[in-house]
């Protein structure tokens, strides 16, 4: 069994200073020995995960147990994300990307201009984005299969 080792007048765990099991020789008297307990993770549901917590310590049986805590996940965001706008382009094939630099259309001319700036993540859900592949989409640049496809996780 591992052991760990308690300090009783600072109250703070030390770690057990040999590699093997063997008892301390002169061990100080404020200083007591502890065995640990190492309980599994509990189970956890979706978007749960186990986190280890402080350990619980049991001076009269002189024990330390792991303890767990069940956190819940963040949600998955309900939007694609690209890195940057070169993740962004990337989504689309050399003819698309031809198509859209060669569009007389306004609206597709002024997110060519938005793009060569945006220096941030790029969100299916954002503004530009969803008015520039609904102008890519009324210019027969893009089927609606087609931008289906990009915004798909």
């Amino acid at each position: 069994m591992k052991k760990k080792l308690y300090h009783l007048d600072e109250n703070r765990v030390l770690e057990w200073p040999r590699q093997d099991n063997e008892p301390i020789v002169g061990l100080d008297s404020r200083i007591v020995v502890l065995d640990i307990i190492e309980t599994s993770a509990p189970n956890v549901g979706d978007n749960q995960v186990a986190v280890r917590v402080d350990d619980i310590i049991n001076l009269n049986d002189l024990t330390l147990t792991w303890a767990w805590e069940i956190k819940d996940l963040s949600p998955a965001p309900d939007y694609k994300a690209w890195h940057n706008v070169e993740y962004f382009l990337a989504e689309f094939s050399m003819e698309e990307m031809a198509a859209i630099a060669l569009s007389t259309d306004p609206t597709i001319a002024a997110l060519r201009l938005l793009l060569s700036g945006w220096f941030s993540e790029v969100r299916s859900n954002d503004a530009r984005v969803i008015t520039g592949l609904n102008a890519l989409e009324s210019s027969g640049i893009l089927t609606t299969e087609r931008v289906n496809t990009i915004l798909s996780k």
